[in-house]
């Protein structure tokens, strides 16, 4: 018979109202010492920012040896600020923010690296041997630019501009010369916004001979249309011949 027992959790508080420099605010007895995650997967870290806070930044790290530390990836889990935290970074007055961590190190600690002014923190961790999936969040700073990147650079009916991200296209009335073998492209529309997909051809551009008819009276070549100049061919897709 199988059981499924709940995870083991731990929960510390750590320093109230500090505001100094400090090896690790996880450790209650203000002394800094690294929090030992043996046994542990993940943590969960609350972070209360006292009022009048006007600086100071904290730092997550993790270490084996608990000498040699390095800056831990994580994300914060606060549902207004939710994305992926890496470095020092501030912490704000009145501010009450979550992070957590899949932890793979031994030694684990919350470090003040510029001293708070104006005001204090708090802290208090929950460490559990469930693993949680690191997850890495793709985000922008404002919602502005979010919508840049989602509506492209150039409006309907407006002057193309920027690199090809558009699907719509561009209009062409005149065949462009300067394009060379494994260049980006944009997609060719007619001026009523048709995409072109007749193979080397613009509608503006197609040929038809207009100038009446002509015997053919020998079997020398004779010229119906002149070269169409450089990178640019001619194409044939269809002829009437009469005989009489």
């Amino acid at each position: 018979m199988a059981y499924n027992f709940p995870p083991a959790t731990r929960s510390i508080t750590g320093l109230a109202a500090t505001a100094a420099t400090n090896n690790n605010i996880l450790d209650s007895s203000g002394g800094g010492v690294a929090t030992d995650l043996s046994g542990y997967h993940t943590a969960t870290v609350q972070i209360v920012g006292g009022a009048g806070i006007s600086s100071g930044q904290i730092i997550f790290e993790a270490s084996e040896n608990g000498t040699n530390w390095v800056s831990l990836v994580g994300r914060e889990i606060t549902a207004t600020a939710e994305g992926q935290i890496n470095g020092a970074f501030a912490i704000a007055a009145n501010a009450n923010r979550s992070f957590q961590f899949a932890i793979p190190n031994r030694y684990f600690r919350c470090r003040i690296s510029t001293i708070f002014a104006g005001g204090t923190i708090s802290a208090w961790v929950t460490l559990s041997d469930d693993v949680t999936p690191q997850l890495i969040n793709v985000r922008n700073a404002t919602a502005g630019s979010f919508a840049s990147l989602v509506t492209g650079s150039a409006a309907h009916d407006a002057a193309a501009s920027g690199n090809p991200v558009q699907i719509a296209g561009v209009v062409r009335t005149a065949i462009p010369t300067s394009l060379v073998a494994n260049d980006t492209c944009r997609l060719t529309m007619t001026t009523n916004g048709n995409l072109v997909v007749r193979a080397n051809a613009e509608p503006e551009n197609s040929w038809l001979v207009t100038t009446g008819t002509a015997a053919l009276t020998t079997s020398a070549d004779a010229i119906i249309r002149t070269s169409a100049g450089a990178n640019i061919r001619r194409r044939w897709f269809c002829s009437k011949y009469y005989r009489c």
